[in-house]
């Protein structure tokens, strides 16, 4: 069984690199400077894996919750959005996102 990273890569394994190498090359401050190869990595995950789409579906309410988090609180995200990571967390682990995981992976190996 593909790990969700393994079928990013195996899927999108341009964008990703081309995001970390900008990641990397543009620290500390890479937002913007990377922000259309972010968004190209999302768009080819949420078309090519079955479980990205899974999550970001079951999860929207707290993906979006931490997303303006983040965007409220750029300088000091790790204290301000706790409990935001606390919920996306819960719910990426709850039982209705691991019947669409298992879901997807059944899918992914007929």
């Amino acid at each position: 069984m593909e790990t969700v990273l393994n079928l990013v890569e195996k899927h999108c394994g341009n964008d990703l690199k081309a995001y970390g190498d900008c990641i990397d090359k543009h620290q500390p401050d890479f937002e913007a400077p990377c922000q259309q190869l972010k968004l190209s990595l999302t768009k080819c995950a949420e078309d090519n894996v079955e479980s990205v789409r899974s999550v970001k579906q079951k999860c929207a309410v707290q993906i979006s919750s931490y997303e303006a988090c983040v965007q409220t609180n750029p300088a000091d995200t790790h204290l301000k959005c706790a409990d935001a990571v606390k919920q996306l967390y819960a719910c990426t682990h709850s039982d209705a996102y691991k019947e669409a995981k298992d879901s997807a992976h059944a899918m992914i190996n007929k």
